[in-house]
């Protein structure tokens, strides 16, 4: 999507939005043909998933990616340690707390398989997946952006330079005219 100067965060709100949907389908239909779920059980799941998902990623987009591009790269990745391990604890949580309860209503677990589900990774890692995979956009935009701006400098240092010769040339050749002429004259 083209960005539209008049209209900035209309157009960062449409590709995130778009983003999500088609991300979230993509993982409803694979999660659900690959654990033989019904697909409305498949998209429920996603969607209660979905706001974890979202706030993991845009800590890593807005908070710790920065970093990284200011050159911080100790701190980035302290930060980004930090994020991982609690990721992985809040998934524990979320799921413990939210998803379980949500999905036993829809598909009844057995009490003992309660903490098995609950202590997972697979969902940890799909939100870790998702979160980076929204972050490669970021990264290549920054990059082209980046790529855009020193291209632009050297152009500009270019031009500066062409107009700094042609400023030397110019009394050069000014001065041995009129030195000519003056010789002629005498």
């Amino acid at each position: 999507l083209e960005d539209n100067p008049s209209h900035p965060w209309q157009n960062w709100l449409l590709r995130h939005v778009a983003f999500w949907i088609i991300f979230n389908t993509i993982i409803s239909v694979g999660v659900g043909y690959n654990h033989n779920f019904p697909l409305i059980l498949s998209i429920q799941n996603t969607l209660v998933w979905m706001p974890y998902q979202i706030f993991m990623a845009y800590v890593l987009l807005y908070g710790i990616i920065p970093w990284f591009f200011k050159k911080r790269h100790k701190t980035a990745l302290i930060l980004l340690i930090i994020w991982l391990l609690l990721g992985l604890l809040g998934n524990f949580l979320f799921r413990y707390f939210v998803f379980i309860p949500f999905r036993t209503r829809a598909m009844p677990v057995p009490e003992h398989s309660t903490y098995r589900v609950a202590f997972t990774v697979n969902s940890y890692m799909l939100t870790n997946a998702i979160a980076f995979v929204a972050a490669i956009p970021k990264i290549l935009r920054y990059q082209y952006q980046k790529e855009r701006a020193n291209q632009q400098l050297t152009h500009e240092t270019r031009t500066i330079e062409l107009q700094l010769l042609k400023s030397q040339v110019h009394p050069h050749f000014l001065f041995n005219t009129l030195n000519n002429l003056y010789s002629l004259t005498q």
